[in-house]
């Protein structure tokens, strides 16, 4: 993935800057999708120690400074070996972790925005470490070796994690409360989560080939088959607390985990990655079609515009069984605002860039500012942004703005983009990767569909 972006300098703004419509140029979807089936620390969740991003001396002017001031929550930042937390414009810097002998990454936040979780180590040791930054720890739990992963569960008060499995080529998962000693699940690779909206267990995708369900408290090796898969799909999602989705034989399945239940959804081809909605009512999905079908059992708006050959990403609403295209060009990523009232999506902007799009039931809003990505975001974060999006957030608590870390115009570091105005980017601080806290209460605020 190190030769993925080429270096080069960004065209003028105006080329650029909120140009609704669809960019020409696509990248194939098998150069990101392969990446999240591979397994080994070095491939699956790889956190690189140094970006090659170099910053300058001056930064650029950056307008929209009273907007960014305005917004709510905090940012997550990695910056080499450390991690800070500071507001949206930069100011109010808090030191989380990380030195010259320690490392310190994979900063993720509660439900609630109100605690952080981070890895740290030296390279013989590791940890985790919860609590409110800039006051005591909540709890320390050691490893071997440290997690590439981490994700809460819906309240707050345990965590998922996926590491290395020690003397295996295979990954591990497990779960752990801040403090307390690890427990080990499920091994395999590659392998995927998802926390059950209950808390009470979580669905697993193993080997490519199978869904499982693991009850947290009971025996960590013996998870409960659920349903056989095929394709490169990644991870199941929760529509509610008993029913997950998941793709098998090039459909997009439903199943009640209490009464095994099975519904067909869509059909919607031999590659897939997932992302839900907040409420859990629309689901954003990538589709590869070999255009001997019609992809979307359900569809309303255009019944057989997909027959021809291609990659598209599509929302496919689970109550209404409303399924609308959202693009046909290959997407590297894509995530919701934490309101669902907009979907972005990565796609490239020529010459190693990319730019993200904001797009909502009423159409394409338009495009962000185009930015070349951290080495970091590009090795560990983006080949995964299905697993992430259940944990992570590039977006503000209020879905007004979006961070991410990338050079613009030669200046490296942290940006947040305001997704309705025309102010241009506001760039924060240094940094290598950032993700923005969780609406106060773990609430979506209030969606404008």
């Amino acid at each position: 993935m190190a030769g993925w972006w080429v270096v080069t300098v960004p065209r003028p703004r105006s080329e650029h800057r909120r140009r609704v419509g669809r960019l020409g140029a696509a990248m194939l979807a098998g150069s990101l999708l392969a990446a999240a089936c591979t397994n080994g620390e070095s491939e699956q969740g790889s956190e690189t120690e140094d970006s090659t991003s170099t910053t300058l001396t001056e930064p650029v002017p950056t307008p929209g400074f009273d907007q960014v001031v305005a917004l709510q929550g905090q940012l997550a930042v990695i910056s080499g070996h450390e991690v800070s937390v500071m507001l949206p414009d930069g100011s109010g810097v808090i030191p989380v972790a990380g030195s010259e002998t320690e490392v310190a990454g994979q900063p993720t936040w509660s439900p609630d925005g109100s605690r952080l979780a981070w890895t740290v180590t030296d390279g013989v040791t590791a940890r985790v470490d919860v609590g409110v930054p800039g006051a005591e720890l909540d709890g320390s739990t050691a490893f071997d070796t440290a997690p590439f992963y981490l994700g809460w569960d819906t309240q707050g008060s345990r965590l998922a994690y996926l590491r290395p499995q020690p003397n295996s080529g295979a990954l591990e998962m497990g779960t752990f409360e801040p403090g307390t000693p690890p427990t080990p699940g499920e091994g395999g690779a590659p392998l995927y989560l998802s926390w059950r909206p209950e808390v009470d267990a979580l669905a697993l995708h193993v080997d490519s080939d199978r869904t499982e369900l693991l009850e947290v408290g009971a025996d960590p090796t013996a998870a409960t088959p659920l349903a056989p898969t095929t394709g490169q799909f990644a991870v199941p999602v929760w529509i509610d607390d008993d029913t997950i989705v998941y793709v098998a034989d090039g459909l997009l399945l439903s199943l009640d985990v209490e009464d095994g239940t099975t519904q067909e959804l869509l059909d919607i081809g031999q590659v897939s990655r997932l992302v839900l909605s907040p409420d859990r009512t629309r689901l954003a999905y990538l589709t590869v079609s070999d255009g001997t079908q019609t992809i979307g059992l359900a569809r309303q708006d255009e019944p057989s515009d997909d027959v021809a050959p291609g990659v598209r990403l599509r929302v496919f609403d689970v109550t209404t069984g409303r399924d609308e295209l959202v693009t046909d060009v290959s997407p590297l990523a894509f995530e919701w605002s934490p309101n669902g009232a907009y979907l972005s999506w990565l796609a490239p902007a020529g010459g190693g860039f990319v730019a993200w799009h904001i797009w909502s039931f009423a159409g394409e809003l338009g495009i962000l500012e185009p930015y070349r990505p951290s080495d970091l975001d590009t090795a560990a974060y983006l080949p995964f942004f299905d697993q992430y999006a259940q944990s992570h957030s590039r977006w503000d608590p209020d879905g007004l703005a979006m961070a991410f870390a990338g050079v613009i115009s030669g200046q490296a570091g942290i940006w947040v983009d305001l997704v309705e105005d025309d102010l241009g980017p506001y760039w924060v601080a240094e940094g290598d990767y950032v993700t923005w806290s969780p609406p106060a209460g773990g609430g979506g605020g209030a969606s404008i569909l």
